[in-house]
């Protein structure tokens, strides 16, 4: 199965960008892939204020062992933008998902 990597806002307007990162991988599952999103995850135990920093660091060791990274929402994050350019240098494939 094809891993793809969420990329979606998180940190402003929480509830909705959850929603948002919910139906994205929802919608991977559907396509027979294997979502990564780790701001759904990490976040579980990780504090958004203390441990920012290594919620990413983490993020991006996932994102290196995806086949694609999908960017969803209409908005580019400080966070998303790392993602964004990591995946780039790795050469994965990043891909705007329009289906929400």
């Amino acid at each position: 199965m094809r891993k793809v990597f969420i990329c979606s806002p998180y940190r402003f307007q929480r509830s909705k960008n959850i929603k948002l990162a919910k139906k994205a991988c929802r919608h991977a599952l559907k396509k027979g892939c294997v979502p990564y999103a780790p701001h759904l995850y990490f976040t579980r135990f990780l504090s958004e204020y203390q441990e920012r920093e290594a919620g990413l660091l983490l993020g991006l060791t996932w994102l290196s062992e995806c086949d694609e990274v999908w960017i969803v929402g209409n908005t580019i994050t400080e966070g998303m933008q790392r993602e964004i350019d990591s995946a780039e240098e790795l050469g994965i494939p990043v891909i705007r998902k329009e289906f929400i």
